[in-house]
């Protein structure tokens, strides 16, 4: 497939994606081709900000229950300081390099993200190193709020449309039956971007106590069942954000996983 006519179009960048060898890609070149020209035919100016596109390595890129989505990648994660600069178009050519997940490799200076997702796959059984996830936005912030005035600076939408043109594709391979969202304001847009209607609504697993709940989403994305969850974003001064301290809610996000 020859790639389409784009002004941003990244030809040495698609070049290099399309030369990973096949026995490192669970997928064929043919179904990657896509995605490699949505990835590379991404504005010039999120492809010159620091960034990251996904946290599982190429490896690991294929079909799949699960599919986890974050906000945006944070900064200065310990362990490679030099990625907090690093443009996106660098992180992806390094990307297709790596071998391992970044969330076992990386330690980041915010811990409560990490133990999160450490917290959600154990509770469901999933091994983190096998794991595919990605945030929304792929540009580096640090915070929700300067993610904001980042994207407005950069003349962006903070819909996510731009962004979510590469979602889909990466979402067609992995076919995932169930979508888990950290950050339910991110989980409000990605909702829009799915276009799931608001019948498709189930009710809220809460905590016992009444201060944590996820929403749930059950509906349909081209045709297949995907059911989507949102999952309150965990903030390292509100110990009522942290999911960890609330089993009875992960033993209730474990159960629809596994009813999907």
């Amino acid at each position: 497939m020859k790639h389409e006519t784009n002004a941003h179009f990244d030809k040495e960048l698609y070049e290099a994606l399309c030369s990973l060898p096949e026995d490192v890609l669970r997928v064929s070149k043919e179904k990657l081709d896509t995605l490699w020209q949505r990835l590379c035919s991404l504005p010039e100016k999120i492809l010159e900000h620091p960034g990251r596109f996904m946290y599982n390595p190429v490896s690991k890129l294929g079909q799949d229950d699960l599919y986890l989505l974050g906000i945006h990648p944070g900064i200065d994660p310990k362990g490679n300081p030099k990625t907090e600069k690093q443009s996106l178009r660098g992180e992806i050519r390094e990307w297709s390099k790596k071998s391992t997940n970044a969330m076992v490799s990386e330690n980041w200076s915010g811990p409560y993200y990490q133990s999160t997702i450490r917290t959600l796959c154990d509770g469901i059984g999933k091994e983190l190193n096998e794991l595919c996830a990605s945030n929304l936005y792929f540009v580096r912030a640090q915070n929700y709020d300067t993610l904001l005035e980042t994207l407005k600076n950069m003349e962006l939408d903070s819909n996510g449309e731009d962004f979510w043109l590469v979602h889909k594709e990466v979402i067609g391979i992995i076919q995932p039956k169930c979508i888990l969202v950290i950050g339910i304001v991110i989980f409000k847009i990605i909702l829009q971007l799915l276009r799931f209607r608001k019948e498709w609504e189930k009710p809220s697993l809460r905590s016992d106590c009444g201060k944590y709940l996820c929403s749930v989403f059950a509906g349909q994305w081209q045709g297949q069942p995907l059911t989507l969850i949102g999952i309150p974003y965990p903030k390292h001064d509100n110990q009522q954000t942290h999911l960890m301290n609330y089993p009875e809610v992960l033993e209730k996000i474990a159960k629809v996983v596994r009813d999907v």
